[in-house]
C-alpha cells in the first residue's frame, strides 16, 4: 500500500469522477484527504464536475467533510442518506439549484453500495415506496437541479 499526503489527493481526482465518501458526521471520515482535495480545487480548477456518494451525513454542520465541496463548480451532484451535517455552505448551493441533490434512505445506500461493490446489476427493494423516495413522487430528488431519475419502479414476481 502506498501511503499519500493529503495534498497529492486533489491530482488522482479526475474531473467527473464519483467519491464514495465513508464514514457518519466527522467519525471514520478522511477529512485531511477531504481538506488536500479543496485546496487543489482552489489553486487549479480541478477536478470538476464531481458525483459524491455518502451513506450517512458527511461533515460536522460548519467546516468539515461535504463543505470542502461548497465551491461552484467542483460538484455536480451529491447522494447522500443524510445531508443534517453537511454544512451551511453545502445546504445553500442545495437550496439554490447549484447542484443536483438526491436524498435516499441510508440501509438502501449502504446495500446498494455493497451491490456495487460485487457487480451485482441493482438493488431490488421497496423501502421508500410511498414516500418522497418514489419515484411516482419525487424520486428522492431534493431539488429542482437533479433531473435524472436515479430511481425507477420495477414489478417482481407480482409485486412492486
Amino acid at each position: 500500500m502506498k501511503i499519500i499526503t493529503a495534498d497529492q489527493v486533489g491530482p488522482l481526482v479526475k474531473d467527473g469522477a464519483t467519491l464514495f465518501l465513508g464514514g457518519l458526521a466527522m467519525m471514520g471520515l478522511a477529512e485531511e484527504a477531504l481538506q488536500g482535495l479543496e485546496r487543489h480545487f482552489l489553486a487549479t480548477g480541478h477536478p470538476r464536475q464531481l458525483t459524491t456518494w455518502a451513506c450517512g451525513a458527511i461533515g460536522n454542520a460548519g467546516t468539515g467533510g461535504m463543505a470542502h465541496f461548497a465551491h461552484a463548480g467542483m460538484v455536480k451532484r451529491v447522494v447522500a442518506g443524510h445531508f443534517g451535517q453537511t454544512g451551511k455552505a453545502m445546504m445553500a448551493m442545495v437550496h439554490a439549484g447549484e447542484v443536483e441533490a438526491y436524498n435516499f434512505p441510508q440501509g438502501s445506500l449502504s446495500s446498494l453500495t455493497r451491490h456495487i461493490a460485487s457487480r451485482s446489476p441493482g438493488l431490488l427493494t421497496k423501502v421508500g415506496l410511498g414516500t418522497f423516495v418514489d419515484p411516482r413522487l419525487e424520486g428522492g430528488k431534493l431539488n429542482s437541479a437533479a433531473q435524472e431519475d436515479l430511481v425507477r419502479l420495477v414489478e417482481f414476481e407480482g409485486e412492486e
